[in-house]
């Protein structure tokens, strides 16, 4: 039978999101406009305070027609994303792993590397550094000019250890130094100059500089680095030589109309224009400035400031007092610095000036001006530039079916949805934002839960008969495909529901599973239990009582005893700190992967300094909390408020 990627990775999001919501529930309650509206306390709580929310409307497309730039702009998104041609940008300098001709030989010298491993982290950086210039392309001409230069400086300097020094760098972070920067650089003595070795043990040291011999590469490699030289160098001389109109920008005369023409219709509704990149911010700030258009403001985290914010929320935020209430401004250029915790509510415009890989960024986004606290339009409008070619001859319409597939697919990528030539753009953004509001304002798990209990509780005879069922009560339910039971248990401020099975381990399941089982019609009839029900009883009553598995005492946790035991036997002052975090790590496995990874990789000499510094990754009081948490665990009871058995 074909696997379904799709219904697989529903599954997987099903499955996880489940598993977070089991972590979560303890300690966070989230309601969703959904909720608000649909849960009576809550939505009768929002009539009193006459709260109501806008109607969204959009996305809707601003296209933009390319006109003399088409050409140019499909050659060069072809150049980008063509995956099949060895003519386009590979991203070769992203993944040099990949071709290694001497992996033994490679893995003998940095034995903690994976190399299958680091080639599939390679390949999916190259595979994002494609879809990064597609992204800075699309977003601004200004964008995409500065990332191809970085990109073809970088490829160079990839050339130049190649040329100069026979290695091929891959750094782990931070930026490659450039050999031929160093004074009388010459081979010709058969030694490298001491400044430049100097240099590179500090890469080896702090950056995490791997050399790989130019001999254990295939010499593809290198070619492939030129080739893409070559493409980006080629995409910059077509843009950026000299034969382009730098003032001709399609997409901001859009830009610019939109602007005029929204604050026509409506001069009190502000707009937000939301950019990803603050390059693109400055870029459209400043141009739309030449062009004179008036009250502009932009806004991105290097321009943040205590005097900036204030300028922004006195322009933009409805929940400041009308005094401190400014329209000095009406169009706010921004990055996503400002797509969460700020109210941008004297907006009722957002335009999305680059398409964004993320529709969950966009609802926050909107998120900025559609505020619970204070309504200010009866809609909110989302626009999404998308470029256009326009004509309606056969070759147009490739074009156009080319350009958007090839965009969006490379944008948002085929992990979600991978779009069709005869989809409709519109539809596709519409369907997107939908997908991904429903994510973040669906309807919480325990809405029709609360709103039944409400109910349940408003009426008084009900609530008489609830109150009066004693502990320990149990019941059986018709209707089960298996013999089951469910166990509510509380010890402390901590519940507990078990799910048994006849001839199975009982299975601790998440409330959000627990009510499902316990929720019933109210009339429906209940039974007496059966003579299954005490074996079902007893199998969730081992599960109660069943300690936590501890992991297997090896890998680094091992090391970490190991060096705490080395530890004490050379410094005695320790002994009561390493004997009590290794009973943490050993009888209670609550110390971090993190932290006992940090520890592990301690390489200190002096006994002192070992103890101080993993003090300080493990504070004394973290150890104490913990005995304290385990010591107030074990004293407290536990009871069993009500079981439910489920029969067939």
């Amino acid at each position: 039978m074909r696997k379904n990627p799709q219904s697989d990775f529903a599954r997987e999001s099903a499955e996880i999101s489940l598993e977070q919501r089991k972590f979560l529930e303890p300690i966070v309650i989230r309601r969703s406009r959904l909720d608000l509206e649909h849960i009576t306390r809550y939505k009768e709580d929002l009539e009193r305070q006459k709260i109501t929310f806008p109607r969204i409307v959009g996305p809707t497309l601003l296209e933009y027609d390319l006109g003399n730039l088409a050409d140019l702009y499909l050659q060069t998104l072809n150049l980008l994303t063509d995956d099949e041609s060895n003519d386009g940008y590979q991203g070769a300098r992203y993944k040099p792993s990949t071709y290694i001709l001497e992996p033994e030989k490679f893995l003998q010298r940095y034995p903690e590397l994976d190399n299958y491993d680091l080639q599939v982290g390679q390949k999916n950086l190259a595979s994002f550094m494609r879809r990064l210039l597609v992204t800075r392309f699309e977003s601004s001409k200004f964008a995409f000019k500065s990332t191809l230069s970085r990109m073809i400086e970088n490829n160079k300097l990839i050339v130049s250890w190649w040329d100069n020094l026979r290695i091929v760098p891959i750094m782990k972070k931070g930026q490659l130094l450039d050999p031929e920067h160093f004074e009388d650089f010459s081979f010709e003595d058969g030694e490298i100059p001491n400044d430049l070795e100097i240099e590179l043990e500090k890469l080896r040291q702090t950056k995490g500089l791997i050399e790989i011999p130019a001999e254990w590469m295939d010499v593809d490699f290198i070619e492939d680095v030129k080739s893409d030289i070559e493409v980006l160098e080629r995409i910059y001389s077509n843009w950026f030589g000299g034969e382009v109109d730098m003032d001709l920008d399609p997409k901001l005369d859009k830009l610019e109309s939109q602007i005029s023409s929204l604050l026509l219709e409506n001069p009190t509704k502000k707009i937000v224009i939301f950019s990803a990149y603050a390059d693109t911010v400055d870029y459209v700030y400043e141009s739309l400035e030449k062009r004179g258009v008036q009250g502009l403001f932009k806004f991105t985290s290097a321009l943040a400031s205590k005097e900036s914010r204030k300028v922004l929320l006195s322009n933009f935020d409805a929940s400041l007092n009308e005094t401190y209430q400014s329209n000095e401004y009406r169009v706010l250029i921004c990055t996503d610095a400002l797509s969460e915790g700020v109210n941008l509510h004297r907006a009722g415009v957002i335009i999305n000036y680059d398409i964004h890989y993320n529709p969950t960024r966009v609802i926050q986004r909107v998120g900025r001006i559609n505020r619970i606290n204070k309504k200010m339009f009866d809609s909110i409008d989302i626009f999404n530039f998308f470029p256009t070619i326009v004509g309606d001859n056969e070759i147009k319409v490739k074009a156009i079916t080319t350009l958007k597939i090839n965009l969006i697919n490379n944008i948002v990528g085929t992990d979600t949805r991978v779009l069709t030539p005869d989809e409709d753009l519109q539809t596709f953004f519409v369907d997107e934002l939908k997908k991904a509001d429903q994510t973040e304002e669906n309807l919480s798990w325990d809405a029709r839960y609360l709103q039944d209990y409400d109910l349940a509780m408003s009426d008084g005879k009900t609530r008489e008969i609830v109150e009066a069922i004693p502990h320990r009560t149990r019941i059986s339910r018709k209707g089960s495909r298996e013999e089951q039971g469910v166990i509510f248990s509380k010890k402390g401020e901590s519940t507990v529901f078990v799910l048994a099975t006849l001839n199975n381990p009982g299975q601790v399941i998440s409330t959000e599973e627990a009510l499902s089982y316990f929720y019933a019609d109210k009339n429906e009839e209940s039974f007496a239990i059966s003579a299954k029900f005490p074996q079902l009883f007893q199998i969730a009553k081992e599960k109660l009582n069943e300690k936590h598995p501890l992991p297997e005492i090896k890998g680094r946790r091992a090391e970490v005893l190991q060096i705490l035991q080395a530890l004490r036997a050379m410094l005695p002052e320790s002994a009561n700190y390493c004997a009590d975090l290794s009973k943490v790590i050993r009888e209670f496995d609550d110390v971090s992967d993190g932290t006992l990874k940090d520890i592990a990789q301690l390489r200190m000499e002096d006994p002192k300094e070992l103890f101080e510094r993993i003090r300080s990754l493990v504070p004394e009081s973290f150890i104490q909390n913990v005995f304290l948490r385990v010591k107030r665990l074990d004293n407290q009871s536990e009871i069993i408020l009500l079981s439910e058995e489920f029969s067939k």
